[in-house]
């Protein structure tokens, strides 16, 4: 009588611990990268978004974040190569593919990402004396010449170190 009360649990919980969920096992998960760059008060930064490190100057790179010395050497975000739209209505984790309004945009002017610029990702307070990241919630979806997409948002930024995350939604 034991042996058979055994048997009728045990078998259902083998039944039910051996099943999987397909749906989860094939969900298309990419690898999320979260990057901390080096001190760009020591030396600008330069990084290869594909190779997922930073970079010489003179290597292809995707992302620098340079002292602007016609503006007090404060922090800037430079794009190289790259066509960059921006979403503040999007949420980071829910973006897994272009979005379709991604050509109507885009954002021509380089420049504006930088420090004083119309979209400046990385901005100084006068009343704390502190550079922070301007729009934590904004993602940056990034669209290269070679079709790779990225989409791209900045986290942190605390004494010349910035803390972004990023991840291929091709």
């Amino acid at each position: 009588m034991l042996r058979n009360g055994f048997i009728n649990l045990v078998i259902p919980l083998i039944i039910l611990c051996g099943c999987s969920n397909d749906d989860e096992s094939n969900t298309n998960t990419q690898d999320l990268i979260t990057f901390t760059t080096t001190n760009m008060n020591i030396a600008d930064v330069f990084i290869d978004l594909k190779l997922g490190q930073e970079v010489s100057a003179e290597s292809g790179w995707h992302l620098s974040i340079k002292k602007d010395t016609d503006n007090y050497n404060m922090p800037s975000i430079i794009f190289s190569n790259v066509e960059i739209a921006i979403y503040n209505d999007l949420l980071f984790e829910e973006i897994d593919e272009l979005p379709t309004n991604f050509n109507n945009n885009v954002e021509d002017d380089m420049d504006s990402f930088g420090y004083s610029g119309v979209h400046e990702i990385l901005s100084y307070d006068i009343t704390v004396h502190q550079v922070s990241v301007s729009n934590p919630d904004y993602v940056y979806i990034l669209k290269f010449q070679d079709e790779v997409v990225y989409k791209l948002q900045f986290l942190n930024y605390q004494s010349g170190i910035t803390v972004f995350h990023y991840e291929s939604i091709n």
